[in-house]
């Protein structure tokens, strides 16, 4: 009995705009953003959801909170802290230029082992994949045969569909994900990437910019 999962990923935020790492910094969500997430909520409002995921950080629960209201069917909300970004410790700010510039070393070994190279006073993309994929195993074994919505962050979903398809995680960062772009997995024995990104439902967002920054 698989679990379906809606994985979505937030809305934009300034930053995103700007180009800049969140990592787990609390950045809300722009006008844009909000757009994205309310445009989202309408895609999936006819969907059999019996509960939503979200992430903690503030992005990722006002896009989980739209898409609640828009639900034709009512489904609770549960906040996972395992569902954040990867923890980009002293770098959240920064540019990728600014990072390049303020810490060299670190910029040439994340581009040479992007998985195991750790943040500066963060984490490293293989420990986000460990309590990630901790996350969906328990929410799958709460929810058999059911359909879930997950709202979490780029790097997150890009670490699910990597290990999903069997992927090198060193080419995890060639998977483009826009802000509030879906993706369906079906989740059992052997899950199955059924869509990646789906973005078309965001065409009627007024100034609808996609686009592909991480966090």
């Amino acid at each position: 009995m698989p679990t379906t999962f809606l994985l979505a990923r937030h809305g934009e935020t300034e930053w995103n705009r700007d180009g800049r790492w969140q990592g787990q910094s609390d950045v809300a969500l722009s006008a844009l953003g909000l757009a994205q997430a309310r445009a989202l909520g309408q895609r999936l409002a006819p969907e059999p959801v019996a509960a939503i995921y979200s992430s903690d950080l503030i992005r990722a629960r006002a896009t989980a909170d739209a898409i609640a209201r828009a639900l034709a069917r009512p489904a609770p909300v549960h906040l996972d802290r395992r569902l954040r970004e990867v923890d980009v410790g002293r770098i959240a700010g920064l540019t990728r230029r600014e990072v390049a510039e303020a810490f060299p070393e670190f910029w040439a070994a994340l581009k040479d082992h992007p998985v195991d190279t750790r943040f500066p006073g963060g984490e490293t993309f293989r420990e986000l994949e460990a309590r990630v994929l901790e996350a969906v195993q328990e929410i799958a074994a709460r929810h058999p045969d059911e359909t879930v919505v997950v709202v979490t962050h780029g790097g997150v979903i890009r670490s699910v569909v990597a290990w999903v398809l069997g992927l090198d995680p060193e080419r995890r960062g060639r998977l483009l994900l826009d802000n509030c772009g879906l993706t369906v997995i079906e989740w059992s024995e052997r899950p199955r990437l059924r869509t990646l990104n789906e973005t078309g439902f965001l065409a009627a967002v007024p100034d609808g910019e996609v686009l592909r920054r991480g966090g």
